[in-house]
This record gives structure tokens, C-alpha cells and sequence, in this order.
């Protein structure tokens, strides 16, 4: 009975450069030190408090502070106005602020002409 060796081919993951058996490495995409993920552990992070008090890791929403699961979203957040449940008379909007400015300015430049 003879013995034969068996050609050991290459994976199709890698592929042979041809003299010394060296092999080509390939893209690991949990490698984090690849290039493609330098920009996402740059970015900057949340920070909001998470329910065991430490800060959240995930990175903020572009031009924003916040994580998506944060308030950093589009539409996040309250309703203005009447529509949110804790508006109650009006006195702090920002309509109401302009106007008493407005009048505290008034009355300011009255007293200056007196």
C-alpha cells in the first residue's frame, strides 16, 4: 500500500501569494483597529446617566450631544405648547417672555425721559 499526500489548498477566505506559503491576511471586521472604525470610537459619547448612575458609552448623534436612545433623535422629546401634559396656563413661553420684556423695556425708557 502506498501512502500519498494530500495538496493542501488554500481557503477561500485566503489566498497564497505563491513562494514561501505566505498567506494574505483579510479584513477582520472585529478588529478594532482597522480604519473604517477609528472615526466611530472618536466620536463623542452620550454621557446621559444610566439607571446604575454610570455614564451611557454610545456614541452621540451627529450635531448633537445625545445618543439616539437619549434625546438625540429627530422628534424626540415633548410637545410644545398645549399639546404637552404639563402645560397649564402659558405664563413661561417663550410668546409671554418676549412680551414682558418687551414692556420691562418700555417702562425702562419712560423713566429714563422723566
Amino acid at each position: 500500500m502506498s501512502t500519498s499526500t494530500m495538496a493542501v489548498r488554500p481557503s477561500s477566505a485566503t489566498s497564497s501569494t505563491g513562494e514561501g506559503g505566505k498567506q494574505e491576511a483579510t479584513a477582520n471586521p472585529t478588529d478594532l483597529s482597522s480604519r473604517r472604525l477609528w472615526h466611530m470610537r472618536q466620536a463623542c459619547r452620550c454621557g446621559a446617566k444610566t439607571r446604575a448612575g454610570t455614564p451611557c458609552q454610545s456614541p452621540a448623534v451627529r450635531g448633537k450631544i445625545r445618543c439616539r436612545m437619549h434625546g438625540g433623535a429627530k422628534g424626540s422629546g415633548a410637545p410644545r405648547g398645549e399639546r404637552n401634559g404639563a402645560y397649564r396656563h402659558g405664563f413661561h413661553t417663550a410668546e409671554a417672555k418676549h412680551v414682558r420684556t418687551l414692556a420691562a423695556d418700555l417702562l425702562r425708557a419712560c423713566r429714563e425721559v422723566t
